[in-house]
C-alpha cells in the first residue's frame, strides 16, 4: 500500500495549476521534438511521463524543473504524490468514476494499492490524452518559459459522444481512418490500402449509469452487397442505444441467460430493420459487453473475438466461414483459402437472400486479482495476421487496437510460413488433407497487407 502526503500540494494554490500545465506542454514539445502527430502520441507519451519518470528529462531544458523535485529513494527526479494529486483531481472533474472504491482518504494522506494506482493512472492518462486531441487547436505553445496552459482550459466531456454522434449521423463509414480510447478501451479503423470505401463501423461505449458496464461492437459490412456500411451502421448504432437502456443493476448479476436472450432479440430486431431500410446489405457482427464477474461475448459471421487472462487466451470465437465450417480447413490457415470470405451466417440481406442470424453466446468468468484483454477484429485484421499473432501483439501493446491495425496494414502474409508453424501441430491426416487442398490449387500463396478494411477494439479489465 502506497501512501501520499497532499500537504505541500495545498501549501500553494497555484502549484497544481502550474504542474499541469507543464505536463501538458511536455507531452506537446515530445511530439514536436520527435515530429510525431500529438493525436498518435498523447496516449502512450503519458504514460511514459508518469511511469518512468520522464517528465523531468523532457522539461529539464524548457525551464520547468522547479515543478518536479529531486526523490532520493529512487535516485530520479520525480514526486508520485504530485502526480497522483493530479490523476485524483482530474479524474473528479470528469464525474463517471467512484473514486472511494480505488483509494482511502486519511488527513493529509492518501492510501492506494500499487494495482489501484497503476489503473488510475491509465484511466487518467486516457481521459486527459482524448481531450487534448479535441482541443489541441486552442492548446497554444509558442515559448516553454511563457506561462503554460492552466487546468481550467481543459474541458472535460465524455469521450464517447464524439464517437456516438458520428454513428448517429451516419458518417463514421465516410473517413479513411479514426481511433478513440478511453475508460480502458481502445478503437482504431482503417480503410485499408486497396480499397476506397469504408464499410466497417465500431463502438466502444460505457452505460449511463456505470462506467465499468461496457460494450463493444464490430460490424463489417459485407463488399459483396451494394449498402453494406449502411448495414453495419444500422447494426452498431441499434446496439449501442439498445446497450443504454440496459436496467443499470445487470453489471452485477450473475446470471448472464437473461442477457443473452436480449441481445439476440436485439439481433432479430436489427434484422427486421436492415430488411426494411435498405435492398441489398449485410453485416458481420461481433459483440462483448463486460459486467462485474463476467464477459459476455457474440458473433455473427467472420469477425472475431478473443477474451485473453493474464496474457492467456481463454476464448476465441469460431468464424462462421464457408472453409471452416463446411470444408473443414483449420482456423489458422483458412485466411489462405481462396473460399474465405464466403460466409455461412450475416445480418441483413444479401442478393436478395434474408438472413435469419443467430448468435453465437459465450461468456467467460472474471476472477479477482486477474487482467483481461477484449479484443475484437474485423477481417480486415484476421485475414492478414495469425491468431498466435493476434495474441501477442495484444498482450505486448499498450493501444492493441492500433497495433493490430497498423500491423494488418503493412504485413504481407505468406501460406509457406504458415504452414512451417502449423504443421508441427497436426496430425499426418491432416497434413495429407492440408497438403491435398494445396495441390488442387485451393490456396492463395499470398495475402497483401492492408487488402480490406481493416478494425480493431479492445479493453482492458482489472478485478
Amino acid at each position: 500500500m502506497l501512501q501520499f502526503n497532499t500537504k505541500k500540494i495545498y501549501s500553494n494554490s497555484d502549484h497544481y495549476e502550474k504542474l499541469t500545465g507543464n505536463l501538458i506542454n511536455a507531452v506537446i514539445y515530445t511530439a514536436q521534438k520527435y515530429r510525431v502527430d500529438p493525436e498518435k502520441l498523447f496516449y502512450e507519451a503519458l504514460c511514459k511521463i508518469i511511469y518512468n519518470g520522464d517528465f523531468c528529462g523532457i522539461t529539464r531544458d524548457k525551464g520547468m524543473r522547479e515543478s518536479v523535485e529531486y526523490n532520493q529513494d529512487q535516485k530520479q527526479y520525480i514526486d508520485r504524490s504530485e502526480y497522483f494529486e493530479i490523476i485524483i483531481q482530474t479524474l473528479r472533474k470528469t464525474d463517471k468514476y467512484n473514486l472511494s472504491r480505488f483509494f482511502t482518504e486519511s488527513y493529509d494522506n492518501y492510501n492506494v494499492s500499487e494495482e489501484n494506482l497503476d489503473f488510475l493512472i491509465r484511466i487518467f492518462c486516457m481521459e486527459v490524452s482524448n481531450t487534448l486531441k479535441n482541443n489541441i487547436n486552442g492548446i497554444h505553445y509558442p515559448n516553454p518559459h511563457i506561462s503554460t496552459p492552466s487546468y481550467q482550459n481543459i474541458q472535460m466531456y465524455p469521450p464517447s459522444k464524439k464517437l456516438k454522434d458520428a454513428i448517429i449521423n451516419n458518417t463514421q463509414t465516410k473517413i479513411a481512418s479514426s481511433s478513440y480510447a478511453f475508460n480502458g478501451m481502445t478503437a482504431y479503423s482503417s480503410v485499408g490500402k486497396q480499397r476506397t470505401n469504408q464499410e466497417d463501423s465500431y463502438y466502444i461505449g460505457t452505460h449511463p449509469q456505470n462506467p465499468e458496464f461496457k460494450i463493444l461492437v464490430v460490424a463489417d459490412g459485407m463488399g459483396g452487397s451494394s449498402q453494406g456500411e449502411i448495414a453495419s451502421n444500422i447494426a452498431v448504432k441499434e446496439l449501442m442505444q439498445w446497450f443504454d437502456t440496459l436496467p443499470g443493476n445487470e453489471y452485477n448479476q450473475n446470471d448472464n441467460r437473461k442477457l443473452a436472450y436480449l441481445l439476440q432479440q436485439k439481433v432479430n430486431e436489427i434484422q427486421r430493420k436492415i430488411y426494411e431500410k435498405i435492398n441489398d446489405g449485410g453485416t458481420t457482427l461481433c459483440v462483448s459487453i463486460i459486467k462485474n464477474n463476467s464477459i459476455v461475448m457474440g458473433n455473427i459471421g467472420d469477425s472475431q473475438g478473443y477474451i485473453i487472462e493474464d496474457n492467456k487466451i481463454i476464448h476465441a470465437t469460431t468464424p462462421d466461414s464457408h472453409p471452416i465450417k463446411n470444408l473443414g480447413v483449420q482456423k489458422d490457415i483458412a485466411r489462405f483459402h481462396k473460399m474465405n470470405n464466403a460466409i455461412n451466417s450475416f445480418v441483413g440481406i444479401f442478393k436478395g437472400e434474408e438472413a435469419y442470424p443467430e448468435m453465437c453466446i459465450t461468456e467467460a468468468k472474471i476472477k479477482s486479482h486477474s487482467i483481461y484483454k477484449v479484443i475484437m477484429c474485423s477481417d480486415g485484421v484476421t485475414d492478414c495476421i495469425s491468431e498466435k499473432q493476434i495474441i501477442k501483439i495484444a498482450n505486448e501493446s499498450s493501444n492493441p487496437s492500433q497495433a493490430l491495425v497498423e500491423y494488418a496494414i503493412e504485413n504481407d502474409s505468406y501460406l509457406a510460413h504458415e504452414l512451417n508453424e502449423l504443421f508441427n501441430e497436426l496430425s499426418i491426416d491432416e497434413q495429407y488433407a492440408v497438403w491435398r487442398r494445396y495441390q488442387n490449387g485451393e490456396f492463395n500463396d499470398k495475402i497483401n497487407a492492408g487488402k480490406d478494411n481493416t478494425t480493431a477494439v479492445s479493453a482492458v479489465i482489472k478485478r
